[in-house]
């Protein structure tokens, strides 16, 4: 029983170019491929005053397999300098997800990533790829995403960090539509 791709609802390229108080002047096209055989992606970069411009890279697959699949050996960098920490999605709801902090691309980098299995935020990786294993077998499907959010640490980190996880729930609430 192998699962069924998932058609998505919309493109990631129609988020919402306002989240809250955070703008982007649209889809950015980064070189190449982002994410392996992800069926779709999106690229932002988000400005709100008072916090340093926040990268939004995020990729959705609508069947997984082998070679095209959520959890792969990009996000080994990002898993070994991360963390857990919590984040406040509204009415009463937080989540964990994770949060990155040292160099990436030979600079200090701040961030948070997630992945999204039907809805609900995954922080680690084996735990995403057994419920996306779950779902296989129980619905026949296998659909996923996951966000990256990366900015510099800004000054203070603390008050950067805080601009992370406010957009982090803004993007969440986006992707739920």
């Amino acid at each position: 029983l192998s699962p069924h791709p998932v058609a998505n609802a919309a493109s990631l390229r129609d988020l919402p170019q306002r989240l809250g108080g955070w703008s982007s002047s649209g889809p950015t096209v980064p070189p190449g491929r982002w994410w392996e055989g992800a069926d779709d992606e999106a690229f932002r970069v988000f400005v709100c005053p008072g916090y340093e411009p926040i990268e939004a890279s995020i990729a959705w697959y609508a069947v997984q397999q082998q070679g095209r699949e959520l959890v792969n050996h990009r996000v080994n960098a990002l898993s070994r300098l991360s963390s857990t920490t919590s984040v406040h999605l509204g009415s009463g709801q937080s989540a964990d997800i994770n949060l990155v902090r040292g160099k990436l691309g030979g600079r200090e980098r701040i961030g948070l990533f997630w992945y999204e299995i039907d809805g609900h935020i995954v922080a680690k990786g084996e735990t995403a790829k057994l419920l996306t294993f779950w779902h296989s077998l129980r619905w026949r499907r296998n659909d996923g995403l996951i966000v990256v959010l990366l900015s510099d640490p800004g000054d203070p980190e603390a008050r950067q960090l805080e601009g992370l996880k406010e957009l982090s729930a803004q993007l969440h609430a986006a992707l739920a539509r």
